[in-house]
């Protein structure tokens, strides 16, 4: 029987003893759990009055381009409405929930490129922006190319 040879771990690859650090950072992760649903809810608020402005007709002007009320350029809401017309408050909720193969959150810049595909295609590449954890460029990249997960 052989036996295997056991080395050390790598330093900062084996667990790490936080001692009196420990209440300091489960109150940083909490923060930080707070900061991204409250980026997400922001997000889908946006898109459902931009979805809503661009919906609606209105008499006046100030009613069709909400923007200065809410202190954003029309450049802002006009990029959640391209967000807000691809999905709903309901998807975009389980989308920003979901978390890629590394951990990482899916961005409204994410969006943005996701929206320019139709249909399933679209579904499809979201997948894989999840299961291969694509990064804008890689994601930006695919989509020029029109190639698929490399994974698969």
């Amino acid at each position: 029987m052989q036996t295997e040879e056991r080395r050390p771990p790598r330093p900062g690859l084996g667990p790490i003893d936080l001692g009196p650090l420990r209440e300091l950072v489960a109150i940083a992760v909490e923060a930080e759990m707070r900061f991204h649903a409250a980026k997400s809810e922001y997000a889908i608020s946006m898109a459902a009055l931009a979805r809503a402005a661009r919906e609606r007709p209105a008499e006046r002007r100030e009613m069709r381009d909400p923007s200065p009320a809410i202190r954003v350029t029309r450049q802002t809401l006009q990029t959640f409405a391209v967000v807000g017309t691809q999905w709903t408050a309901s998807e975009l909720r389980v989308l920003f929930e979901r978390k890629d193969c590394h951990g990482h959150r899916i961005s409204v810049s994410h969006l943005l490129l996701l929206a320019r595909v139709q249909g399933e295609e679209r579904q499809r590449r979201t997948e894989e922006v999840f299961a291969d954890g694509l990064n804008l460029r890689d994601l930006r990249r695919r989509l020029r190319a029109g190639t698929g997960s490399q994974t698969a």
